[in-house]
Order: structure tokens, then sequence, then C-alpha cells
């Protein structure tokens, strides 16, 4: 994983709220429509800051609510 000063995945760049859209949508298509608001609180920004790509904080917070690693429901 890498860590980059201002967080972008590629040659995309985006601001918190619409990385938190795309966490949002990455966790929607793995259990059938849940979204971050429905799983436990997480690191959020913090992991925002550091770099995490959405697919990475939303493979946090299924795997520390008990979902397995590869759900695809």
């Amino acid at each position: 994983m890498h860590r980059f000063s201002v967080p972008h995945w590629g040659a995309k760049v985006m601001g918190y709220r619409e990385w938190m859209k795309e966490v949002d949508h990455i966790i929607a298509s793995k259990t059938g429509g849940l979204t971050s608001d429905d799983l436990a609180d997480g690191p959020s920004r913090d992991r925002y800051d550091s770099g995490y790509s959405p697919s990475e904080y939303a493979d946090e917070l299924l795997q520390q609510d008990g979902f397995p690693e590869e759900c695809d429901y």
C-alpha cells in the first residue's frame, strides 16, 4: 500500500466526501446494499489522509464487522 501526501488512486484525485461515496458503493456492491453507516465506525478520515484507496478501507470495514475477506452477496 502506497501513501501519498494528497490522496489519489491512479490518475484520479478525490476529496473526502467523494472517497466515502466510493467506499459506500464498494460496500453496497459486496453486501447487497449495506453502506458504511450500517457497519461499525472506523477511522475513515485517518485512512483517507493516510492514502488508503476506497477499496482498501471498504475491505477493512467489512472484515472488522466479520464479513469474509472476499464477500460478494
